[in-house]
C-alpha cells in the first residue's frame, strides 16, 4: 500500500506538471501529441527514483529538464513563458510540502516523523493535502497569468476561495485522523475529504464550461459583425463601380461642354465649369487608404452611410499581426459606431481618426464632438439603451479585442471632444 501511495503521488505530479507547462504556454491538450508521452516519461523517472538511493536534487533536475524540453516543443511557447512555467511548477512542488510539514510541526506541534513514512490514513491525508495545495496554486496561476483574460469577481471566488475551502477541509480531516479515538472512522474521513475536493473540482469544471460558452457566444457575435461588414463591403463595391461608370460618362460630357466654351472664347465660364466638375469629383472620392484592407473597408462603409459627417483620416497602419481579423473588425466597427452616434447628436459633424507608430505600438485615436460629458454621467460607459440584452456589448467587445492583443485602450474627454485611444503592440 505504501508503494501504491507513492505511485499515485508521482502520477499526480506528472499529470499536473505536464498540464501546467502546456497551458501556461498556450497549448491545447487535445492537439498536443507529446502530452501523454511526457506524463509517462515523468512518471517512469519518478518511479525509478523510488528504488534508487541518490540525492533528491538529481530527481528534480531530471524532471525539470524533461518539462523544459517539453515547454520548448510547444508551438505557441516563448522562451520566457517556457522558463516561468517550469520554475513555478518546481517551486510550488517544493514549497507546498515544506510549508505543510512546517505548519504541522510548529503550529500543530505534531511529530512529523511519526507519519512521514509507511502507510496510514493520516499520511495519505497529508499527501492529499499537499497535492490539493499544488493543484490550487497552479490552476490559479494559469487563470490569472493568461494574457487577454480579464479578472472578474467570480474568478476570485472560484479560483481562490473555493480551493482554500478544500484545503481547509482536508486539513481538518487530517487533524481529526490523528485522534486515536477516531481510528475506526479513518476510512470515512478520507472518503469525506475526497468528496469535498471532488465537489470543488466539479464546480470549477462547470464554471470553466460556462465561461467557454459565454466566450463562444461573444465570438459568434463578432463573426456576425464580420459577416455584416463583408456584405456591406460587397454592396458598397457595387455602388462604387456604378458611381465610377456614371462619373466617367458625366466627365466625358462635361469635358466636351468645357471644350466648346473654350472654342467660343468664354474662358471665365469654362474655368468656372471646370471648378464645379472638380468639386463633383472630390465629392465622389470617398475611398480611404490607411494601408489596412479591413480598416479601409469599414471606413468606406461608414463614410458612405453617413454623408453628412466629415471623416478626417491621417497617418497609416503598419502590420497588425498581434490582433486577429475578427477582433480588428469588432474594434473598429464599435469604435466608429459609437463616434457616429455621438456626432449625429452634435452640431459639429466631424470625426477625426489618426494612426501613428510609436515605440513598438500602433496607436489609433478616434475623436468626436460631444454635446455634454459622457464620462462624468456614465464613467463605466454602460449602455443607456432600454434593451440591455441587445445593447451594451460595444465597449466590452472593444476592450476584449484590444486585450486579446495585449494592447491598451483608454477613453477620455478634452475640449468638448470624446477620445478613444488604442495602443496595439506590433
Amino acid at each position: 500500500m505504501e508503494l501504491l501511495t507513492e505511485l499515485l503521488a508521482n502520477l499526480f505530479d506528472s499529470v499536473i506538471g505536464a498540464y501546467f507547462v502546456l497551458k501556461l504556454n498556450k497549448g491545447n491538450v487535445r492537439e498536443n501529441k507529446l502530452f501523454v508521452p511526457v506524463i509517462a516519461l515523468c512518471f517512469a523517472v519518478s518511479t525509478a527514483f523510488l528504488f534508487i538511493s541518490v540525492f533528491s536534487l538529481l530527481h528534480t533536475a531530471v524532471i525539470t529538464a524533461i518539462l523544459l524540453a517539453y515547454a520548448f516543443s510547444i508551438k505557441t511557447h516563448t522562451v520566457l513563458s517556457s522558463i516561468i512555467s517550469v520554475v513555478v511548477y518546481e517551486v510550488t512542488l517544493a514549497l507546498s510540502s515544506a510549508l505543510v510539514f512546517f505548519a504541522i510541526g510548529n503550529v500543530l506541534k505534531i511529530d512529523v516523523s511519526l507519519i512521514a513514512s509507511g502507510f496510514s490514513i493520516p499520511r495519505c491525508l497529508l499527501l492529499f493535502l499537499c497535492k490539493v495545495i499544488i493543484a490550487a496554486v497552479l490552476l490559479a496561476v494559469i487563470r490569472f497569468y493568461s494574457p487577454g483574460r480579464r479578472f472578474k469577481p467570480i474568478d476570485f471566488v472560484l479560483y481562490l476561495v473555493s480551493p482554500l475551502m478544500a484545503i481547509f477541509t482536508v486539513s481538518l480531516f487530517f487533524v481529526l485522523s490523528l485522534n486515536e479515538n477516531l481510528e475506526g472512522y479513518y476510512g470515512l474521513l478520507f472518503a469525506l475529504s475526497l468528496g469535498m475536493v471532488g465537489v470543488n473540482a466539479l464546480s470549477l469544471l462547470l464554471f470553466a464550461r460556462h465561461n467557454k460558452s459565454e466566450d463562444e457566444k461573444h465570438e459568434m457575435q463578432i463573426v456576425l459583425q464580420l459577416r455584416e461588414a463583408e456584405l456591406r463591403r460587397h454592396t458598397d463595391s457595387q455602388k462604387i463601380y456604378e458611381s465610377v461608370r456614371i462619373l466617367r460618362h458625366d466627365l466625358k460630357e462635361q469635358i466636351m461642354f468645357a471644350k466648346k466654351l473654350f472654342e467660343k472664347g468664354e474662358f471665365a465660364a469654362a474655368e468656372d465649369h471646370i471648378a464645379r466638375v472638380e468639386n463633383m469629383v472630390n465629392d465622389n472620392s470617398a475611398v480611404v487608404n490607411t494601408g489596412n484592407g479591413i480598416i479601409d473597408s469599414i471606413l468606406y462603409s461608414k463614410t458612405s452611410m453617413n454623408p453628412d459627417i466629415r471623416f478626417i483620416v491621417s497617418g497609416s497602419v503598419c502590420d497588425l499581426n498581434s490582433i486577429g481579423d475578427i477582433e480588428l473588425v469588432s474594434l473598429f466597427m464599435n469604435m466608429l459606431d459609437n463616434a457616429i452616434e455621438a456626432t449625429s447628436a452634435s452640431n459639429e459633424k466631424i470625426i477625426e481618426l489618426s494612426f501613428s507608430y510609436i515605440g513598438g505600438f500602433q496607436n489609433i485615436s478616434c475623436k468626436n464632438p460631444i454635446i455634454r460629458s459622457a464620462l462624468s454621467e456614465n464613467p463605466e460607459l454602460n449602455t443607456t439603451k432600454s434593451d440591455k440584452t441587445l445593447h451594451g456589448y460595444g465597449i466590452k467587445s472593444m476592450k476584449k479585442a484590444v486585450e486579446s492583443a495585449n494592447g491598451l485602450i483608454e477613453f477620455y474627454e478634452e475640449d468638448n471632444y470624446f477620445i478613444c485611444h488604442v495602443a496595439i503592440p506590433v
